[in-house]
């Protein structure tokens, strides 16, 4: 339904694919800008699969006692924490 999807449209931001939407959008408020935050979104997904790798490796590598492996894994996750604590959580746009 189109109310929906423009209901969505401006409360996500998605980027992609999305000008047939965004034009019918800006038609009824021209306020309304596109995300063009794609290199940063791309930077923190990045990050955040390195995270999520190091976060399920880490209960293997403790129930090996790989106690290296295990502090490498705590660090890589504390540093992607930091990092996407300051390139994505606060700069979350709240659009509505």
């Amino acid at each position: 339904e189109e109310k929906v999807l423009k209901n969505f449209y401006i409360r996500v931001r998605p980027w992609g694919f999305w000008k047939p939407v965004h034009e019918k959008v800006t038609a009824d408020d021209p306020s309304i800008q596109k995300n063009r935050n794609f290199p940063r979104d791309m930077f923190n997904v990045f990050i955040g699969i390195i995270v999520q790798t190091a976060l399920i490796a880490l209960p293997v590598v403790v129930i090996l006692k790989q106690w290296y492996g295990s502090m490498v894994c705590l660090v890589i996750v504390g540093t992607g924490v930091i990092i996407l604590k300051k390139t994505w959580y606060n700069k979350l746009n709240d659009y509505i």
